[in-house]
């Protein structure tokens, strides 16, 4: 369809764009979403959104995660309003975060999605983040006060 040099839907062009995602195409993948993004002005922000999200994703397939990190970023920053698409990216760079041992920027992503999340399975998920991190700097929660208790 690119080839034909006609302009191509931005719909399609999000098809395609994920379709070669999933046969991992990451390449291709990531000229037509760039494509779309040149063209953002004429897109819904819900759809501008999306696309910063799905060129992050890509970026992460592709093991670049400082590129998906300010996709991801610039997506949470300029997008507060499309709420699942915001949050899901704050979740996916505080798992970025969270594997080079910044914890507690990890945890304050994961806080901003518990408590912005609006869906029950978003605000779960990203409790358990936040519990394993816990585990993993050593800190137990006292259920009764929710204070910090170190093991020693």
């Amino acid at each position: 369809m690119t080839k034909t040099g006609e302009p191509v839907p931005v719909m399609t062009r999000l098809r395609m764009a994920l379709l070669y995602q999933q046969r991992r195409e990451y390449k291709t993948a990531q000229k037509e979403l760039l494509a779309m993004w040149d063209a953002r002005a004429t897109m819904t922000t819900a759809l501008q959104a999306e696309t910063l999200f799905w060129l992050g994703e890509g970026e992460q397939a592709m093991r670049n995660p400082d590129k998906a990190l300010d996709y991801y970023l610039n997506l949470a920053w300029q997008y507060p309003q499309e709420n699942i698409w915001c949050l899901t990216a704050m979740y996916r760079a505080s798992l970025i975060y969270e594997k080079r041992g910044k914890y507690e920027t990890a945890k304050r992503l994961l806080g901003t999605v518990v408590r912005n999340a609006s869906r029950k399975e978003q605000r779960v998920a990203a409790q358990a983040r936040i519990d394993a991190i816990d585990k993993k700097m050593g800190v137990e929660r006292d259920e009764d006060n929710s204070s910090l208790v170190y093991p020693f």
